[in-house]
């Protein structure tokens, strides 16, 4: 399941966006790796490197939220750590079991939820949140 990136994905804050393209790249080099006959230590490599963007990017995230008093910032900060916990669990099953068949069904799961994330999710209500603070309706 390659991503293709659309600009109906961006949010409107260039490093959020730029961070979004990015998971979406590293998690679409991951699906290439997987298809390719660079064996088994190279996507776990690429999961690896996933799960720190998406930290970094949860971590920023979650600044502005704390720092703008978004009131939804406890729940966006407990999607982050479910979804790295989710990464997390996906490269020690890779790692222990490197069944293909597992590996696909779960990895198009993680790819429907950094769409979800990014188009649909709580960014964009942070977004929103943070134009609302810095035009704040008279």
């Amino acid at each position: 399941m390659i991503i293709a990136w659309s600009e109906a994905f961006d949010v409107g804050i260039p490093e959020i966006d730029n961070q979004h393209r990015d998971l979406i790249e590293t998690f679409n080099r991951l699906i290439d790796t997987l298809h390719s006959d660079e064996g088994q230590v190279l996507p776990l490599v690429i999961m690896n490197e996933l799960t720190g963007k998406v930290k970094v990017h949860a971590e920023y995230e979650e600044k502005l939220m704390r720092s703008s008093g978004h009131p939804e910032a406890d729940a966006h900060a407990e999607e982050h750590r479910s979804f790295i916990r989710d990464i997390e669990d996906l490269s020690q099953r890779m790692l222990t079991t490197g069944k293909p068949d597992l590996q696909q069904g779960s990895l198009k799961i993680l790819g429907q939820r950094l769409v979800d994330h990014t188009v649909a999710g709580t960014d964009r209500d942070l977004v929103a949140h943070l134009k609302a603070r810095r035009h704040p309706r008279s």
